[in-house]
């Protein structure tokens, strides 16, 4: 991926952001189901770290190439409508 354009590179950084996010999100959201575990369940079950990788894949990427793809068949649309080529 070249990223020679302003734009490029302004939707780099917030697909960057984006991915880091959600990656701080599902961490600490796994930290919180093993505390939630531990105080509530501790007695009837063992508690263990539960983050959930196919989730975190799909907020930070699988979203975002979904965006990424609509919004570039919206341009090559747009511009096949304003110049006809």
């Amino acid at each position: 991926m070249k990223l020679d354009t302003k734009k490029k590179r302004i939707w780099f950084v917030i697909w960057c952001a984006w991915s880091i996010g959600w990656l701080v999100a599902y961490i600490i959201g796994g930290f919180y189901v093993l505390r939630d575990c531990k105080l509530h369940l501790s007695e009837l079950m063992a508690c263990e770290y539960d983050f959930k990788f196919g989730g975190f894949i799909f907020f930070a990427l699988i979203i975002p190439l979904i965006l990424l793809s609509a919004s570039l068949v919206i341009s090559k649309i747009k511009s096949w409508i304003s110049n006809g080529a």
